[in-house]
């Protein structure tokens, strides 16, 4: 079987700007690409949503063309403005692949994490590889400023 057409269960998170509809909006991307919710968990921040969707099996095809018109929603969009009117930085969590990255750079997230960036490292190879890309020097304080090379 082809791996995009492997059913997996997936825990998609997102964070929505927090008006009524947004969840049946939501709700409705992964009906409409076939995928089913299993449960639905939620968290009030401010003026957004944290929204945490665990489906049931689903074909990675299936969920990653529901993730990218998910981002096509105005309600994601709303939160990167919201986040740079309030003065913030915008990061984006669980970054995968490059179509994802630049979507997200066009709605002007400013920071992208997630496995295309790097996969999770163990302590002791995540200290070898900041020390092999990074230079140290001593702050104002007493911290280590590290900055990365490039």
């Amino acid at each position: 079987r082809p791996m995009g057409q492997t059913p997996t269960r997936y825990h998609v998170s997102l964070d929505v700007a927090d008006e009524p509809g947004v969840l049946a909006q939501v709700a409705q991307v992964f009906a409409t690409h076939g995928v089913s919710i299993s449960t639905v968990r939620q968290r009030d921040r401010r003026n957004t949503a944290s929204l945490v969707v665990v489906t049931h099996q689903a074909p990675d095809a299936a969920l990653r063309s529901t993730v990218d018109e998910i981002g096509e929603l105005d309600v994601v969009r709303e939160v990167v403005e919201l986040g740079h009117s309030l003065g913030l930085s915008v990061v984006a969590e669980g970054v995968e692949d490059d179509s994802s990255r630049d979507q997200l750079e066009a709605m002007g997230c400013d920071v992208a994490q997630g496995y295309l960036i790097w996969r999770p490292l163990a302590e002791d190879r995540l200290e070898a590889w900041l020390m092999a890309r990074t230079a140290r020097s001593a702050g104002h304080r007493d911290e280590t400023i590290l900055t990365l090379l490039t």
